[in-house]
């Protein structure tokens, strides 16, 4: 994605999260890139680059046909830009060399379709002279890169190329000097460079040229003017694009890593949600829950076979209750202090301890906000515990008294010789044993349910609480970070790596 807004957005973003400076630097690269790029086309800015004693203006002399550019045996000779450009060069190409800083102009005799610098050293001992080729480079929509037999393995304008123009975009290499070699030996350095070009990205051949020999006219000059001409006319490079992509790489690399790893509130409360449903598991709370569960089947749907059947197994309903509860109480009250609690607290708590990070904001202190969360939700989720409730419990509990009134009263009529009195007696006894079994069991199984929708309730309303109490400040902080990392995924990769 190269379009102006994706970069908009990903400077936009960084806006308190990146070094101002950096930003500032950032903005003004994008600022750049929009001028230039509204402006009608200028005339292709062609850059010849090298290090110190290449030839540079030896080789711009011999495309001109005539010295415009100064040699000599002092380096460096070129101590500031030099453009050749055509008799009748238009505005919007003579404001584009004034941004670049190039005031000295050549134009007799007039260049071709497009403008020729030549540009300071790239390994000038004046450093201002260096910054100068480096600050054309990039904007350049062709670069000449001429090196030597004695330096073409010239690491520090290689250097300066794949770092302000990766991949070695529109750039052509020329071997100047060729005539300072003997027979094969231009074949053996030419192909060096090229496998060292190669290295670099670069696609294409290298051109061997002399452009000023001591005796005879200038070798591979008009190779070098067609090489130039294909870059030109291939527009492999695209300053504009290559500023908008600087640009975010400026951001990218000055982002704090944290900033990446930073999650949406959503995805830390959905994990907080789970982690708090787990840590329900009825554990400690499972023999009070199934105590609790039993008395009240018993009572509630066993009405008399089911208490007698209680009491002689676990004794009085009424007092299994009121022990069932205190021990579910203070289940709920170790489990709120448990450790797997602490290590949810903990975990949230690093969670905004990294998202203040992120702002140069102390970490807030929400420990107590989070115990409150996970207190109220508890509380208002044991408001609603109740273990009472199958639809079917009158009908057993009609049965409860049924039972054993039929067991007696046929115990009764047997005893008395009254017809049918056992088949009575039997009958009921039948009941009884069924309530007396049932009862308890579905009043674990109604506990079971009614554990399920607690557990349910306190995961809910822990994470409302949270959100309310810790989500919206962590939001506050990672807001900024999740937006800078969102534009950044947005944004493809560099368009020339």
């Amino acid at each position: 994605m190269r379009d102006s807004s994706a970069v908009t957005r990903v400077v936009d973003a960084s806006d308190g999260v990146v070094d101002p400076a950096v930003v500032a630097r950032a903005r003004r690269l994008l600022e750049e890139a929009e001028r230039r790029a509204a402006a009608p086309p200028a005339l292709p800015i062609v850059a010849v680059v090298g290090g110190t004693g290449s030839g540079k203006s030896s080789l711009v002399n011999a495309l001109a046909g005539v010295p415009i550019a100064r040699t000599g045996l002092v380096r460096p000779t070129t101590q500031e830009p030099l453009a050749w450009i055509p008799s009748d060069v238009d505005p919007v190409t003579a404001a584009l060399l004034d941004d670049l800083g190039i005031g000295q102009r050549v134009s007799d005799p007039p260049a071709p379709d497009w403008v020729l610098v030549d540009l300071p050293d790239t390994d000038s001992v004046r450093q201002e002279n260096a910054l100068v080729a480096e600050w054309v480079i990039p904007r350049a929509d062709v670069v000449v890169w001429v090196t030597d037999p004695v330096k073409y393995h010239d690491a520090r304008t290689a250097e300066v190329l794949a770092r302000l123009r990766p991949a070695l975009g529109g750039v052509v290499v020329v071997l100047n000097k060729v005539d300072t070699l003997i027979g094969a030996e231009v074949d053996a350095v030419r192909v060096a460079l090229g496998s060292f070009a190669a290295d670099l990205g670069l696609e294409g051949r290298v051109i061997p040229a002399a452009g000023a020999p001591p005796h005879g006219q200038p070798i591979g000059v008009d190779a070098v003017r067609r090489a130039i001409d294909h870059a030109v006319g291939a527009a492999s490079f695209d300053p504009v694009a290559h500023l908008r992509a600087s640009a975010v790489d400026l951001i990218r690399e000055a982002t704090p890593t944290a900033a990446f790893a930073v999650r949406p509130w959503p995805m830390v409360e959905a994990e907080t949600s789970v982690a708090v449903r787990r840590l329900l598991v009825p554990e400690g709370a499972g023999t009070a829950l199934q105590a609790l569960g039993r008395a009240t089947g018993a009572a509630e749907a066993g009405g008399v076979a089911g208490g007698i059947a209680h009491r002689v197994a676990h004794g009085p309903v009424e007092s299994a209750r009121a022990g069932a509860l205190d021990a579910l109480e203070r289940s709920l009250d170790e489990w709120r202090t448990d450790e797997r609690t602490v290590a949810v607290r903990s975990a949230l708590e690093m969670a905004m301890v990294d998202a203040a990070a992120l702002t140069d904001a102390p970490p807030p202190g929400i420990g107590d906000r989070v115990d409150g969360a996970f207190a109220d939700a508890v509380r208002a989720a044991s408001s609603k515990l109740d273990v009472r409730g199958r639809p079917w419990w009158p009908f057993t509990r009609a049965l409860g008294w049924i039972g054993p009134i039929a067991l007696f009263a046929g115990v009764a009529m047997a005893v008395a010789g009254v017809p049918g009195g056992a088949l009575v007696a039997a009958a009921g006894a039948l009941v009884t044993g069924v309530v007396a079994l049932l009862a308890p069991w579905s009043g674990r199984a109604s506990a079971t349910t009614a554990w399920e929708r607690f557990a349910e309730d306190v995961a809910v309303g822990a994470r409302s609480g949270l959100r309310s109490s810790v989500g919206d400040d962590y939001e506050r902080s990672v807001g900024p970070a999740l937006d800078l990392a969102a534009a950044l995924a947005a944004w493809d990769s560099h368009p020339y790596t």
